[in-house]
């Protein structure tokens, strides 16, 4: 499907994330290990969302309405971070 973006979460990398604005971008734990998706950093999480402890095979789906950068990080991991632009 053309409006969404399947980006794993694999060996303790977050894919790499561009999307439209209202695209539906899609994480999914393929590690052996949980994972979260949270918004900001592990020094300033912002609150925005928390996927909470993804199992493998777990996803958390997203979607941003405006041109612009988020931070993501997993709190489990905290050096696990990626940034999601929209454009």
């Amino acid at each position: 499907e053309d409006d969404l973006i399947v980006a794993p979460i694999n060996n303790f990398i977050f894919g790499e994330i561009k999307a439209r604005p209202n695209q539906r971008i899609v994480l999914k734990n393929w590690d052996m290990v949980p994972h979260t998706v949270t918004a900001g950093t592990s020094g300033q999480p912002y609150g925005d969302f928390d996927s909470g402890l993804m199992k493998t095979g777990g996803r958390f789906e997203l979607a941003f309405p405006r041109p612009g950068r988020q931070t993501v990080f997993c709190t489990v991991h905290p050096s696990m971070t990626v940034t999601i632009i929209v454009e």
